[in-house]
């Protein structure tokens, strides 16, 4: 039918047709999913995200229908139509919520990127499937591409991609995982890629997500680079690897955070090397090191220098050491662990040093620093064996963030210069006074539980009143870490000490944070900047103190007094702990 053209329209039973896309070229060119075009007459689309601001071009955002089309509402259901129908804030009229995910294309045109119900909560962070889909979908060796959340025996949960490959196109899993990691945060990566001849559909066409699986054999975690162990530490790591990331055929080279590795399994990977080793490795290790080749070298600490520098447990951790730029020193908050810096020590543009500064007492054998100043000025002599004078770059993220200005305040004494202090979310010294005050063992371990439930996702069922209720501190340490173990956060065989090391750390932290005062007119004056998270969630307990509550109204929440420039106040998306993971912290890095 030669005279005849194909249109892709998209209408909603609630309201008419409102997109259109004309397929005018040969058919052997048309796109598998081609887009559904722009808004016909008299209707408007709008792509919004969470809060209901627009999104740029090439983000997906929910779609929104406006204009004369769209229905009244749902028959004898009041509740339901007050949900998805609603005034316009962008012109007379109402919306209709249409619960679709789309995004614009450069040209204008909209892609339809599926259901906003096939949105997962994987660790903490949103993924919306149909963007990773889309993605994928891109690649000139992909034909068709769909995204799962796949549970593993160990319940740890991880996307997985199934792809259908161009005819006679090479299977490279690898170059795959490369091409979405040059597009995509690190979260929303796929761990797995399954190749398949086709999808598998149901009879009215759809992808059949609840059919597809792992293969019943063990899935290989790279199709073309396997090599094989060459050593019996470097065969024991290979086969933890598999144990932990459910995953077949692990090779020296294969990448753990690639794979799916992330710092739950990273806890549990640096408790089972110690148990089998007798070697303590700190967490950043994995970083420095995320293969088991090169993970092994660190298990002979007196083969490699840098291993045995690190397993003293070091206040200076370098996480990108490279580049000829003023490097950036960071302070991590309350729980003194630089592992989470991890993504924004990447995030960092690639010729600028970045060093985090890590706390004593994590080793579970030093005691903590008394005070914020003393860990200033420790800190202070650590980074001074990279940069011997100013000006620094100094930065910090909660509780770090006073660290970091107490340690520009002494530098500044010293006579250095100090080019920039960034506080990450976190209030001038005086609001700390009014906030969290001394908490008993039962009270800190029910806080531990339930920031673990908040970063992990995983319900954990601990009352408070029956940790309250135990005899002494000995038994709630062995009840909380027995229920940890229940749900795979902590490994078998994790010793209590190892509990109560993190605990001392963070209580300690809490407890100088409090004590640190600091009269803006009696000390020098530093150049700082405040970056804040846009989604509140400690709101409501900043609320109980009144003092506290007026300071975290004021953008500049109580610094300007001790900045010697005018403040400058950066928002960032995300919440306090968010904002320091992709995607929100490439943002971060940019002012630092």
């Amino acid at each position: 039918m030669p005279e005849c053209q194909l249109q892709n329209q998209y209408g909603p039973s609630e309201s008419h047709v409102v997109s259109a896309f004309n397929l005018t070229s040969e058919v052997s060119s048309w796109p598998l999913l081609p887009p559904i075009g722009r808004p016909i007459d008299n209707s408007q689309i709008y792509l919004l995200d969470r809060v209901g601001k627009l999104v740029p071009v090439g983000v997906a955002g929910e779609l929104y229908i406006g204009g004369v089309s769209i229905a009244q509402g749902y028959w004898n259901k009041p509740e339901l139509t007050a949900e998805r129908f609603m005034a316009n804030p962008f012109a007379e009229g109402r919306l209709y919520k249409t619960g679709d995910l789309a995004r614009y294309l450069p040209d204008g045109n909209i892609e339809y990127l599926g259901r906003i119900d096939h949105q997962v909560k994987i660790r903490g962070f949103r993924i919306e499937l149909g963007e990773v889909e889309a993605v994928l979908s891109e690649h000139p060796l992909v034909k068709q591409a769909v995204t799962i959340v796949h549970k593993f025996a160990n319940g740890d949960q991880r996307l997985v991609a199934y792809f259908v490959p161009q005819e006679n196109a090479p299977l490279q899993t690898q170059a795959l995982r490369q091409y979405l990691q040059e597009r995509l945060p690190a979260y929303m990566v796929p761990s797995l890629f399954v190749p398949l001849e086709a999808l598998p559909l149901t009879p009215s066409g759809k992808v059949a997500r609840q059919t597809l699986s792992l293969p019943e054999a063990e899935y290989s975690s790279s199709d073309e680079s396997y090599v094989a162990p060459r050593t019996h530490q470097e065969a024991w790591l290979c086969h933890i690897y598999s144990q932990l990331l459910q995953i077949g055929s692990i090779g020296i080279h294969d990448n753990f955070f690639d794979l799916g590795g992330h710092s739950l399994l990273a806890i549990q990977l640096m408790a089972r090397i110690q148990s089998q080793f007798q070697v303590q490795l700190p967490l950043i290790a994995l970083f420095q090191a995320p293969t088991p080749a090169k993970l092994a070298q660190w298990l002979n600490p007196s083969h490699n220098e840098q291993a045995a520098s690190l397993l003293s447990w070091p206040s200076l951790v370098p996480l990108q050491a490279q580049g000829n730029q003023p490097p950036v020193f960071f302070v991590p908050g309350a729980g003194g662990n630089v592992i989470y810096l991890n993504s924004l020590a990447k995030s960092i543009e690639p010729k600028r040093p970045f060093y985090g500064l890590q706390s004593k007492g994590l080793n579970g054998l030093e005691d903590c620093d008394g005070s914020v100043e003393v860990m200033a000025s420790r800190y202070i002599k650590a980074i001074r064996s990279v940069q011997s004078q100013g000006p620094y770059h100094l930065a910090g993220h909660s509780f770090g963030a006073l660290v970091a200005y107490e340690m520009a305040c002494q530098l500044q004494t010293q006579g250095e210069t100090i080019a920039l202090v960034t506080l990450v979310d976190v209030g001038a010294p005086q609001t700390h006074k009014y906030c969290q005050p001394q908490l008993e063992e039962w009270q800190w371990l029910t806080m531990l539980i339930r920031e673990v439930e908040d970063l992990y996702g995983r319900k954990i069922e601990v009352p408070s009143q029956v940790i309250q209720q135990m005899p002494n501190e000995a038994a709630q340490y062995e009840y909380i870490l027995s229920k940890l173990v229940e749900v795979d956060i902590f490994p078998e065989g994790t010793l209590k000490q190892q509990l109560q090391g993190f605990m001392r750390v963070r209580k300690t932290h809490s407890q100088i944070q409090r004590e640190y005062t600091v009269n803006p007119t009696e000390v020098p004056k530093v150049p700082l900047r405040l970056i804040r998270a846009t989604e509140e969630i400690f709101a409501e307990e900043i609320k109980e103190s009144e003092e506290e509550w007026e300071y975290y109204q004021k953008e500049d929440w109580g610094w300007q007094d001790y900045s010697g420039i005018p403040m400058k106040v950066i928002w960032v998306s995300g919440n306090h702990y968010t904002m320091m993971a992709s995607p929100h912290v490439e943002l971060l890095a940019q002012h630092l």
